[in-house]
């Protein structure tokens, strides 16, 4: 599934991470087995860690870094998980 949304947000032009985020769970989806979500802090989360640990800074940090150097590159990525 992430290989599809990372395909999917080229086709977008948008960072894969904001397709992620735009389709997190929300209050009232139903899981493919049919139990509804409830109480569900996804997006609350989502934004939580996004600030704690500065993602809008390590994203400028990697970009930089992968200009500056041919031989090494860096990369970032986020997964959210829901269990119902």
């Amino acid at each position: 599934i992430e290989s599809a949304l990372y395909k999917a947000s080229l086709e977008l032009g948008m960072p894969t991470w904001e397709l992620q985020k735009r389709n997190l769970i929300k209050e009232g989806d139903s899981f493919y087995y049919g139990q509804i979500a409830e109480r569900v802090n996804a997006r609350k989360t989502w934004d939580e860690a996004f600030e704690r640990y500065d993602f809008q800074n390590k994203l400028n940090e990697i970009r930089k870094f992968n200009e500056a150097n041919t031989l090494y590159k860096k990369g970032i990525a986020v997964m959210p998980l829901c269990f119902g």
